[in-house]
């Protein structure tokens, strides 16, 4: 195998690359080496100089030579300055820019990600990193460059939680790039969040609290139906999450058994599917809501269709459980709210959490799934009648205050 010494170009590295004897270039006008791989088509870039023997830039032709040869001024700096070698050199990506256009670019092309998910994650890039950190060069990266140019500084602008948040996404696109190999190494793996915000997020306060929800029953009971009211009473009776129950298909209702089957597709995170135990209460409601649907001549596969081809989008059901409790309170609040009803009727902390499909630890995914039904039936059998006894006696309540 040859070793040639010659001043590398893009040109050169292709015309020797039809060349099996040719297994490195040495350029002696930089301290680097271009090493062809086994696929000619392809190579890798060295650092050489000193005590610094072989260690890898990145990898061709997704590092072009150009970008070697701008780099290596910095890289230089770096290492005269005392940096350690494996911080001073990194692969692909010049700034944190750079670095999140790409990680934006895999994401948006990640089937298994949700519309909000990657929308979610393209705010932060594009309104929260980006803004205070795009121009940061990743051989800068350091605790007190990102204290300085990140945190200080958005701490100012978005809350804590929107911090965390952003933080999040940053970590997971250095994250992402090492394990492709496209970063020699991960600058910020052993950062945590916390070490530059003291303050914790605090969770926000419902506004509902369990006594809310009969009086908040017996308004959806004597509404006009509609999408609205139909989508408050589904989250009220049974506290899902408003991502799950706006695309509610028909098919995932089980009448007959009592079950809504919500795909794991379309839960949280990592959450699994869930099986969720219906009433009497709410089966009535659902018989009321296809009616509903069919004398306006539609009988599609959504409970609440926002188009003619799809369900409402996150935006248009958060309107209409905004048009419902006319801004006082959230699709969230129900949830919580539901959760202390829970607590009420005496639910066993783990069999109310599943319910709710909270994240499990390992030792609870073994948990007996038909014994767990079983209690979610009788637990959420008793939340409903709960709601219903305290509607019942608002009624008494009022007819006697009529009476008198």
């Amino acid at each position: 195998m040859t070793v040639i010494t010659a001043r590398i170009s893009e040109a050169l590295i292709k015309e020797h690359a039809s060349n099996p004897d040719v297994r490195e270039i040495n350029d002696p006008s930089l301290p680097v080496r271009f090493r062809y791989l086994t696929d000619r088509t392809k190579g890798s870039w060295f650092y050489c100089e000193g005590k610094i023997r072989y260690k890898k830039l990145g990898s061709w032709p997704l590092v072009k030579c150009a970008l070697i040869r701008d780099m290596m001024p910095q890289i230089q700096i770096n290492l005269a300055s005392g940096l350690a070698a494996e911080k001073a050199v990194i692969g692909h990506f010049v700034t944190v820019s750079d670095l999140l256009d790409w990680h934006l670019d895999q994401t948006l092309n990640t089937k298994a990600l949700s519309k909000l998910r990657k929308s979610g994650i393209k705010t932060a890039i594009n309104c929260y990193l980006k803004p205070y950190i795009a121009d940061l060069q990743l051989v800068d990266i350091s605790r007190p460059v990102l204290l300085q140019a990140f945190f200080n500084k958005i701490q100012s602008d978005y809350s804590i939680s929107t911090i965390y948040l952003a933080w999040g996404v940053l970590k997971t696109a250095f994250a992402r790039a090492r394990e492709t190999d496209l970063l020699d190494i991960n600058p910020i793996s052993d950062m945590k969040a916390c070490e530059f915000v003291k303050e914790k997020i605090k969770p926000k306060p419902s506004k509902l609290e369990a006594r809310h929800l009969p009086a908040i029953a017996k308004q959806l009971n004597e509404a006009k139906h509609s999408n609205d009211i139909m989508l408050a009473m589904l989250l009220l009776l049974h506290g899902t999450r408003i991502g799950e129950t706006r695309l509610a298909r028909w098919e995932q209702f089980d009448l007959f058994d009592k079950t809504w089957t919500i795909p794991e597709e379309v839960t949280k995170g990592d959450s699994p599917e869930l099986k969720v135990t219906l009433t009497d209460e709410t089966i009535k409601w659902l018989k009321r809501h296809k009616q509903w649907q069919l004398k306006r001549g539609y009988d599609g596969v959504w409970l609440f269709r926002g188009s003619c081809r799809s369900a409402l989008t996150p935006t248009q059901a958060n309107n209409s459980i905004q048009r419902v409790s006319g801004r006082k309170w959230t699709a969230h609040d129900l949830r919580k709210a539901f959760r202390d009803v829970l607590t009420e009727v005496d639910t066993d902390t783990f069999v109310a959490e599943r319910m709710l499909n909270h994240s499990l630890t390992s030792v609870q995914e073994t948990y007996n799934k038909k014994e767990q039904i079983e209690k979610a039936r009788s637990a959420t059998e008793r939340a409903h009648q709960w709601v219903q006894d305290r509607v019942g006696a608002q009624k008494s309540v009022m007819q006697l205050l009529d009476h008198d």
